[in-house]
């Protein structure tokens, strides 16, 4: 079996937030075709970043990381570089003039984009993020064998920017944590309360945040006999900002199954953001009925009216929660459905498999 090289920013073995899930999910499928070595680019001090920008780096990668990522591929014989995100185009670039071997890269998203997401009110910062992020992008693009993308969205966006074709659309996908039949017996041994609970499920960031208190500023007060649970590594922090005795804040979880299995329905009122969110394929595992937004839904390719219901303000999430509150049944066949065919990982190994084979 080959020797790959997997470098990424995102740290390994974690997965309480989006990033490190799909990071985690692109080197199982790298393991699957190779015997991967890992690289993780470590965060740093704030000097550390400026010593990356004067390089022309994105932060916080640094010189000592292209010696290590050059040393890896020596002492390891490495015959494949997988590199798990587009803001690394420069050494992309100088393992291909210095190596020749073949490199994948994978795009999270245009990151172009997501520093003006990011650095939306500080004009400063997303100048200079954004300079660096779209020199970077260009090598990535420039150097890498085969490129790929999450969804239409960053691959039409890519093309317009950059005047490029993606080589690859590979979706966000999740591990089928249980067979339908296994979630279907869970499901029919839990008590009905008296309360409907929707569950938002969401580590902490601006996305994240603001979404989840617009709807419970805005749309929890309107709701009778509604719970709100809302589940997310660092939400525990901010739990005096949701004073609604109808809300419950719990933060970091190690297993989110209770909380998808007791809860009714899954909310994603996330109005900004890129990529893919990887807890829509999650709530889907899990077979639940999920209303959300464009952004939320943005790359999946699913029935808006049988997975749950798209909504992009206060009275649709309130129209289609109050629908949702006569149902008695936690579990929709079709999100678990839809998940098997299209959003298991099982999927997109197969699809990876056809990628790999065609470097």
């Amino acid at each position: 079996m080959i020797k790959s090289l997997f470098v990424t920013f995102n740290p390994i073995g974690t997965e309480d937030f989006g990033g490190a899930q799909c990071t985690q999910r692109n080197l199982n499928l790298l393991k699957e075709v190779s015997d991967p070595v890992i690289y993780v680019i470590k965060r740093r001090s704030f000097m550390s970043s400026l010593t990356s920008f004067v390089r022309g780096d994105f932060p916080p990668f640094k010189k000592e990381d292209e010696v290590n990522i050059f040393d890896s591929i020596k002492v390891n014989d490495v015959g494949l570089v997988f590199v798990d995100n587009s803001l690394l185009g420069g050494v992309v670039e100088k393992i291909k003039s210095k190596f020749g071997l073949p490199v994948i890269v994978f795009f999270n998203n245009v990151e172009y984009d997501y520093v003006s997401v990011r650095f939306r009110h500080e004009r400063v910062r997303r100048f200079l993020f954004g300079k660096i992020a779209k020199k970077q992008e260009i090598l990535s693009l420039t150097f890498a064998d085969t490129s790929i993308v999450l969804n239409d969205r960053d691959m039409g966006r890519i093309e317009e920017i950059y005047g490029v074709k993606i080589d690859y659309i590979l979706p966000v996908s999740f591990n089928s944590i249980m067979t339908k039949t296994e979630l279907q017996n869970k499901y029919s041994r839990i008590n009905r309360g008296l309360y409907k609970t929707c569950l938002f499920v969401g580590a902490y960031g601006k996305a994240n945040y603001d979404g989840i208190k617009w709807f419970a500023d805005v749309v929890m007060p309107s709701l009778e006999r509604v719970k709100l649970i809302i589940v997310g590594r660092g939400f525990d922090k901010f739990e005096k900002e949701f004073p609604n005795e109808n809300i419950e804040v719990i933060g970091f979880v190690n297993s989110l199954e209770e909380y998808y299995l007791k809860s009714d329905f899954v909310i994603a009122p996330i109005f900004f953001g890129a990529g893919m969110k990887v807890k829509i394929a999650e709530a889907m595992m899990y077979g639940k009925s999920v209303l959300g937004t464009n952004e939320a839904f943005e790359g999946y390719e699913v029935d808006f009216n049988k997975v749950g219901a798209l909504c992009n303000n206060a009275e649709s999430f309130e129209s289609e929660i109050g629908i949702l509150k006569n149902l008695d049944n936690k579990y929709n066949e079709y999100s678990r459905s839809i998940f098997d065919a299209k959003y298991s990982s099982s999927v997109t190994s197969k699809k990876f498999k056809e990628i790999f084979s065609n470097l």
